[in-house]
């Protein structure tokens, strides 16, 4: 069962193999970007591939009609908002949205959810260095002194 997950994010667009794809710094404009990603299997969390998960309808004007439609639409009664921390990278936070969007749905009782998710330009690194660089750049007003 194919997963959406429909996204908003700060961070900037990178040219890749992998289309539509977004990296660790904040979009140079500032702007927002969002778009859907669509997740065909939850079963291995590190299966992030085009294979596995395809990126469409970005726009930086907001959601397309098309997924606003889609969203409003669906069904659901419920919505699922997915916020990342530390150490996830773009396509990580789609996949950890839809793996709990479909962990949820597997619940008993079974939560079936719309799910969107806001990703911001963590470094996606698991060190000291990189949550520090986080901390302090990433919205957080100093980074955590060896005293904290």
């Amino acid at each position: 069962m194919a997963i959406p997950v429909y996204f908003a994010t700060n961070r900037n667009p990178i040219e890749s193999v992998v289309p539509n794809n977004f990296g660790t710094d904040f979009h140079p404009d500032g702007a927002l970007t969002f778009g859907r990603a669509t997740i065909k299997s939850v079963k291995d969390e590190s299966e992030i591939g085009n294979s596995n998960l395809a990126i469409d309808e970005v726009s930086a004007l907001g959601f397309t009609e098309k997924l606003r439609k889609a969203i409003a639409e669906n069904g659901e009664r419920h919505l699922l908002l997915y916020l990342h921390g530390f150490d996830y990278r773009f396509r990580e936070v789609m996949m950890r949205a839809a793996f709990l969007g479909d962990w949820y749905r597997r619940g008993k009782p079974g939560i079936v959810s719309t799910i969107l998710a806001f990703t911001w330009p963590s470094l996606g690194s698991l060190s000291i260095d990189a949550y520090k660089t986080d901390y302090r750049t990433r919205g957080c007003p100093a980074a955590p002194s060896a005293a904290s």
